[in-house]
């Protein structure tokens, strides 16, 4: 039983495929706290005064550059043989790092 419900957990913060959560909504058995146009808007303008900000200017520059780059919820990385690597450990934390404008600086 244990193990099942370590896979619903799972399952449900699955962003990409995740399929319990809109079952839940569909079924009433819970409700979104935000509309479509909200998640749309922050999708495209992230909270300014988070992590996610640095993380979605980030992943702008790396889409328009010929770099290969990588991103997670805590990591952005340049590819290839001069590998830069910057770390953003604290979800509340939008100041810019020097080393995050030394990863910016290369695209």
């Amino acid at each position: 039983m244990r193990a099942r419900l370590g896979q619903v957990d799972f399952d449900y913060h699955d962003v990409a495929n995740g399929v319990v959560f809109p079952s839940l909504l569909r079924h009433g058995m819970i409700r979104a706290e935000v509309d479509e146009a909200a998640i749309g808007e922050a999708m495209v303008h992230p909270p300014g005064d988070t992590r996610a900000a640095l993380r979605g200017a980030f992943v702008e520059a790396a889409s328009r550059s010929s770099r290969r780059w990588s991103c997670d919820w805590t990591r952005l990385a340049l590819l290839g043989e001069d590998r830069r690597e910057v770390q953003l450990l604290d979800p509340l934390d939008a100041r810019r790092a020097p080393e995050y404008d030394a990863l910016m600086s290369l695209l």
